[in-house]
């Protein structure tokens, strides 16, 4: 009898192991950018695993992807996507990815300028978020419920942290910003800031003469002390600047290069520290 009932404890556990370990594993999904990473994993849960595809330190507007990166998304269901030229280099990958589907996450988010920043704003991360939340339920309706429990639950925490910036950046007497690179025009236009200057007239290229004689004409009459500049750009270029302008640096962090930043609402927090330490100090 102890035999007999030892075996079929065996065989319960063999057999619904087994299925719960399907059902742990049901789906794998990728993500071009670490905060778009973060979002999936919050409402997909634990038991989906999910890829970050640009490595950290890496600028998603030159990165370009190898075997071993195209090898280890085979099987995905769905990449999440930017878009607008950020990281188009995974389109061409995809046509070697069968069965995976690139979703796109502008949809009912209102674009300044084709501008692909557009994460870098929590308003537009809570659409975002929906966007992710029914593409998983389109493809997995048996977790429907569940799909739906964690959006409820983040959109909660994203309503929180929105609050948290509002408060803090409200009542800043000097709300004009220059930054190297032209990507925080969605964080400005959410908490009242002004993007006044850019170093980079364009991704990747060096200011011209002429430009850095306007940027100085700007710095000079808003009385600007501070370049906000990223992991990513040139540093050497931002020092060079900051010493012929007189301004201190204070890096930003979009893509959650900064080991503290690994969450979407980590990056966004400390991003508004940041700004709110260089603003209040002006």
């Amino acid at each position: 009898m102890i035999v007999r009932n030892k075996f079929l404890l065996f065989f319960f556990v063999l057999f619904f192991g087994f299925n719960f370990h399907l059902e742990a594993a049901q789906l794998k999904l990728a993500a071009t950018i670490l905060p778009v990473s973060d979002m999936v994993k919050e409402i997909a849960g634990e038991n989906n695993p999910v890829i970050t595809i640009l490595p950290p330190g890496a600028n998603p507007h030159t990165f370009e992807l190898n075997p071993r990166i195209i090898k280890e998304l085979d099987g995905s269901s769905i990449i999440f996507v930017i878009g607008k030229s950020l990281d188009d280099w995974i389109a061409s990958a995809s046509e070697n990815l069968s069965g995976t589907k690139l979703v796109q996450l502008t949809e009912g988010i209102q674009l300044i300028d084709n501008d692909p920043h557009y994460w870098l704003s929590v308003g537009n991360a809570k659409r975002m978020v929906k966007t992710i939340a029914d593409t998983l339920i389109g493809i997995d309706g048996a977790h429907k419920d569940k799909y739906e429990a964690n959006l409820k639950r983040y959109l909660g925490e994203l309503n929180q942290a929105d609050l948290h910036i509002k408060k803090e950046l409200r009542n800043l007497q000097n709300k004009k910003m220059i930054t190297f690179h032209d990507g925080w025009r969605y964080f400005a236009r959410d908490y009242g800031l002004e993007v006044v200057g850019t170093i980079e007239s364009s991704e990747g290229s060096e200011p011209t003469p002429r430009r850095l004689a306007e940027l100085g004409k700007t710095i000079r009459r808003h009385r600007l002390k501070v370049l906000f500049t990223e992991p990513t750009v040139s540093k050497s270029l931002a020092e060079s600047l900051a010493h012929d302008f007189n301004l201190r640096l204070i890096e930003l962090d979009p893509l959650g290069i900064r080991e503290e930043n690994k969450t979407f609402i980590q990056l966004m927090l400390h991003n508004a520290d940041e700004i709110e330490e260089g603003l209040s100090n002006e």
